[in-house]
């Protein structure tokens, strides 16, 4: 390959305008100077026909997580011709945990079948290599998330911000074996001496997402994905097929990975989320609603109370955490490694029972405090953690 320019087939999925990550990294491969790029996206090609002819021209092809988060349906059609290409093949991947919609065993099933020779992880490189273990010794490197500068910036000074905590994010599933983020978020919901904007149902597009943690001083969060990943998804087919046989409600019920659910995939996140509480009193109604009227509590004891954690770290960092670094917006996070980038000096940690939230509260309530964690968070992630960085390594990797 070229040292100073590759030229790339750039595979994505764009099916929703409220996934801000997926169009950072397209953004982000379009506007290097270090790729020269074709951009396909894959819910238009209706054929083969035309990757096949790309692919004569490039020297590397890329699927970037769109293409693979929450379903494969849009690359399947295109299964053969990336399987018999000529070129290298890297592969991001979205939502690296184990989904009833997206199972993370189709998922690596998918790369070894096309022989992909990168997979780029969203995890820790241990954790990836171990994921991936089956994939014909496909490179693993880690590549995670990172800040999209452009994007998301200070436009309000902080002192100057509305609310007090903002959150705009999905609750966890019970399926997941950890309930952290709900309860760290459901704590702070019920605060009463903080001013909250907190709202599980809500998306934004990029800009309004960037213009609302603008409002916000402060943001909660955790770590992405499970402490339970299984690369063959075993505890959550169990679970659901134990809600499944539990279920005696009459009517019909679309599974997550029905041909109706991924149709309805493509539908607007409003629209999907409607739908869902239509369903949710009607004859016909999606899994998911079965899984809420069941409690975490009862799940976690009856399926991972006496289960092993992954043998590796499978937690790691994701796009939220940069979006709120890049506008200023300060953290209080539960304790973790966060792809060993960030420590307690970008954010304000908390332990996962929540014993030391007051004090964590009372940091945050610091004007100063607060301003040096955001400033220390800034400063670093633009020194070596935004997507300009991670597109650079990518570059050595396929050059060297």
């Amino acid at each position: 390959m070229n040292d100073s320019c590759i030229k790339a087939a750039l595979l994505y999925a764009n099916y929703s305008p409220t996934l801000s990550y997926y169009d950072d990294w397209l953004d982000a491969f379009e506007q290097s100077d270090l790729f020269d790029i074709v951009s396909l996206d894959i819910c238009r090609l209706a054929t083969g026909s035309k990757l096949r002819k790309v692919l004569k021209n490039v020297d590397v092809v890329i699927l970037l997580h769109s293409t693979n988060g929450d379903t494969l349906s849009y690359l399947y059609p295109l299964k053969s011709q990336l399987a018999s290409r000529k070129i290298p093949l890297v592969s991001f991947v979205g939502n690296e945990v184990n989904l009833p919609g997206s199972p993370v065993l189709e998922k690596i099933d998918f790369l070894r079948d096309i022989r992909a020779e990168y997979i780029a992880t969203q995890l820790l490189e241990e954790a990836g290599v171990w994921l991936y273990r089956s994939c014909n010794n496909a490179k693993v490197i880690s590549v995670p998330h990172a800040l999209n500068e452009k994007t998301f910036f200070p436009t309000v000074p902080l002192n100057q911000r509305r609310i007090d905590i903002g959150v705009r994010t999905a609750k966890y599933n019970q399926y997941l074996g950890d309930n952290h983020r709900n309860r760290l978020i459901d704590y702070f919901s019920h605060r009463q001496d903080l001013k909250s904007d907190i709202d599980f149902n809500q998306r934004f597009k990029r800009d309004e997402w960037n213009r609302f943690l603008n409002l916000c001083k402060g943001t909660v969060a955790t770590e992405a994905g499970s402490y339970f990943l299984q690369p063959d998804d075993k505890t959550m087919n169990e679970i659901r097929e134990w809600i499944r046989a539990r279920d005696k409600r009459a009517g019909i019920t679309i599974r997550s990975d029905s041909l109706l659910r991924r149709l309805g995939h493509m539908m607007p996140w409003s629209v999907r989320q409607g739908l869902k509480k239509i369903m949710a009193k009607g004859l016909v109604r999606h899994e998911a609603v079965a899984y809420d009227e069941v409690s975490f509590d009862e799940i976690y004891a009856r399926f991972f109370k006496d289960l092993k954690p992954s043998p590796v770290y499978t937690k790691a960092i994701s796009s939220r955490h940069f979006d709120a670094i890049g506008t200023k917006t300060c953290q209080i996070m539960i304790r973790g490694r966060f792809n060993d980038i960030l420590d307690e000096q970008h954010y304000i940690p908390v332990k996962s029972d929540l014993s030391d939230v007051d004090d964590a509260i009372e940091k945050f309530n610091d004007p100063q405090f607060r301003e040096n964690i955001v400033n220390n968070a800034y400063e670093h992630i633009m020194s070596g953690h935004t997507h300009r960085h991670r597109v650079q390594h990518l570059h050595r990797v396929l050059t060297a």
